[in-house]
């Protein structure tokens, strides 16, 4: 009896039925769907498709967890080592050269000077000099560009980020 399982990750942009079952044949068991990736019609859509295979290819939804973004920008900005910026957490605000503005309104309770901060995976960093009620101070580490609704990480400090089950609950209601 086979023991081992094969999970394919499976995307709305390319969830054909034809598709799914020769990776059924091939010897798929599970079906992953990427809520980050996916709107909720697009789930439905995998999970329709998968159904219609076979109802004993198990399905796996991955939900979104919790994540600071920067917000939009007109179009990247462009830093160099030794600038000085603001960061807040403003999510309805977007993002200039001077000002960062994150999906997180609490940023300012969950950072202490000293802190790094990295954005974009890491391509552009930074280290908090100063905070002042929800006002971060903080100074570029390296040459780098930054775009829209990109990933914000602070290596060693717990971000007290809320956790909501909304997205996934829409999609089975």
């Amino acid at each position: 009896m086979k023991q081992t399982k094969i999970v394919c990750s499976i995307s709305d942009r390319h969830c054909e039925v034809d598709f799914l079952r020769k990776l059924f044949f091939a010897g798929m068991n599970v079906v992953r769907m990427n809520t980050a990736h996916a709107s909720q019609e697009g789930i439905r859509q995998i999970i329709r498709n998968t159904r219609s295979v076979s109802p004993h290819i198990a399905l796996l939804i991955d939900t979104k967890g919790p994540e600071v973004r920067t917000t939009g920008v007109k179009e990247p900005i462009n830093y160099k080592t030794g600038d000085v910026i603001k960061l807040f957490g403003r999510p309805d605000i977007e993002t200039t050269h001077d000002v960062i503005n994150l999906s997180y309104t609490d940023i300012a309770h969950d950072l202490k000077p000293g802190d790094e901060i990295l954005f974009d995976d890491g391509t552009l960093a930074m280290k908090i000099l100063d905070i002042e009620g929800p006002m971060l101070t903080a100074q570029v580490l390296n040459d780098g560009i930054l775009g829209a609704h990109k990933s914000v990480n602070v290596p060693g400090e717990h971000i007290d980020l809320p956790v909501s089950p909304r997205k996934t609950r829409a999609i089975f209601s």
